[in-house]
This record gives C-alpha cells, structure tokens and sequence, in this order.
C-alpha cells in the first residue's frame, strides 16, 4: 500500500516541469485572442440590449456563481451606464491579462483574470460550450502556476507546478474517455451517420460537395467514425505507452484540426491542441533528443 501511494505521490509532485513561464504565456496569449476576437459582439452578448436578457439567463446560474451583475450593478448605482459599465469589466479583463503576460504582480492579475472570464462564461449560458470551460480551466491552472510569486520554497513551486501538468493530463483524460463512451453509447457513429450528419449540417461548401461522390463508400466515413471512437476511449491508455505516445497525440491534434475545419469550431479546436500540447507537449522534446541521439550514433567520426 505504502509503495503505491509512494508510486502515485511520486506522479503527481515530481513531474520535472522545465518551461511553467511559457505554459503561462501560451494560456494567457489564448485568453487575450479569445477576448479580441469576441469583441465587436461583446454588446449584443453581454448588455441589457443583448440577444438574451440577463433576468433570463441568470434563472439558469446557482446563487453563488459569479455573473457579471455583480459588478454592473452597483456600477450603475454609481452612475455609470451599462454599456460604460460592461467596457470597464471587459477592459479590466484584457488589462490583467496583459500584466499577467509581463509578470507585473502576476498572481494577483491571474486571479482577476480567471474570475472575470468565470462571470462572462456564467453570463452567456446560452451561447458559453466546451471552448469557454476549457479556457476557464486553463486560466484556474495559470492562477496555480503563478503561486510561485508568493511561496519561497523551491520544492513546493516544483510540486505545484508538476500538480498542474498531471491534474491537466487527468482531466485530458477523463474529458476524452467519457465523450468516446457517451458517443458508443449510441449507434450513429458505430455506423457512420454520424459523420455524414456532421458534414452535411456544420461543413463549409467545399466539403458538402464531396459528400455526394462518398455515397458508394461508406466505409469511409464508419472509418473516420471509429478513428474518433478508438481515439477518445483509449486516449487515457495511448497517451502513457511509450512506443505510440507519439503517434496518439499527433492523431488528437489531427482529429482536432478536423473538427476546426468540418465545424467550424476553430475556438475549441485550438483549446484542445493547446492543452495537448500543455499536458504532454515534453513527448516531442524527448522525441527529438532521442532522434539526435540516434543521428550522432550512426554518424561516422571524423577520420584523423
């Protein structure tokens, strides 16, 4: 029992994490696109003459998640309009994520960023998925990262910093086997309609125009079905084999590229990539040690 708790503290905490500083950057360079791309729809999103009330939308939220009411409100018993008072959240937002980037009192603007994105994610129940949580969670692991600013001890920086690689690899984890299972559960991508849907609803019109010569094989797209199944619910099993780990993350990438293009989920495709490459982006790192390894062992050494 000992060794296995030994075994699985040793997984945890002593994850060697070379590069926490760039991991940073990348989630906070990936909020800040997120929020510049949003925001000429900010208004029609967020403000009392948006497409959804906020009376409406908050039926949906429990008590104690934080909307962005909560600041609008007594803004506007301050005398600031709603729209004025919306341009100061938002405008906080991309500030704090921008100081978080030049490490200016980064733990405290981490926090602030992370909240702010938590009340406009809990603001826009209707038009937040998967993307928005993924961002959220990604910005709670920043806050985590950032705890190095006011702890002292090397080895507990070290400790959390490993934590947060390893609890990003688990949630990875769970997050793929449980949409691979909810997937076989049913029969559309056991046979493939479920891709033909897919194409036909959500693809752009070059790709919609391929799927009539794809009637006579079927099998193609009960293939592209399988990949998807095979990969979501092995993922927690491929990623760790040392011979095909590689091969794994290159098909999530892939499969994620697919889902950018046939649906036009580009936001969440790049989320997914990005914590991939986050969660066990130091595969390729070893790749390439390895493949120089291999190169200088067969090189002949230079004649005297």
């Amino acid at each position: 029992m000992k060794q296995v708790a030994s075994k699985i503290s040793d997984f945890l905490f002593n994850f060697n994490v070379k590069n926490a500083d760039l991991i940073s950057k990348l989630i906070i360079g990936f909020a800040l696109l997120n929020i510049i791309v949003l925001l000429p729809d900010v208004y029609d999103l967020y403000s009392l003459d948006g497409y959804i009330q906020s009376e409406l939308n908050d039926k949906y939220m429990y008590a104690y998640n934080p909307l962005l009411n909560w600041v609008l409100t007594p803004l506007d018993n301050l005398g600031f309009s709603n729209k004025m008072g919306l341009l100061m959240i938002i405008g906080m937002y991309i500030f704090s994520l921008f100081f978080v980037m030049i490490r200016y009192k980064p733990f405290i603007f981490s926090i602030v960023a992370w909240l702010i994105h938590v009340m406009i994610v809990n603001s826009s129940y209707y038009f937040s998925y998967g993307a928005d949580y993924f961002i959220t969670f990604s910005l709670f692991a920043n806050v985590i990262l950032h705890l190095d600013v006011i702890l002292k001890d090397k080895k507990v920086i070290a400790a959390l910093h490993s934590f947060v690689i390893r609890f990003m690899q688990i949630q990875l984890c769970f997050v793929y086997f449980f949409a691979g299972f909810g997937k076989m559960i049913g029969h559309d991508w056991l046979d493939g309609n479920a891709m033909w849907y897919v194409m036909n609803t959500h693809s752009p019109e070059f790709i919609q125009n391929l799927m009539p010569s794809m009637i006579d094989f079927p099998f193609i797209l009960t293939g592209i079905c399988w990949s998807v199944l095979f990969i979501e619910l092995f993922y927690p099993l491929i990623v760790y084999i040392d011979k095909i780990k590689h091969a794994a993350l290159i098909s999530i990438v892939l499969m994620h590229v697919g889902i950018m293009f046939i649906m036009g989920l580009y936001t969440f495709g790049m989320i997914m990539i990005l914590l991939n490459y986050i969660a066990f982006g130091h595969y390729f790192e070893s790749f390439q040690w390895k493949r120089r390894k291999f190169k200088s062992s067969i090189t002949p050494a230079p004649s005297t």
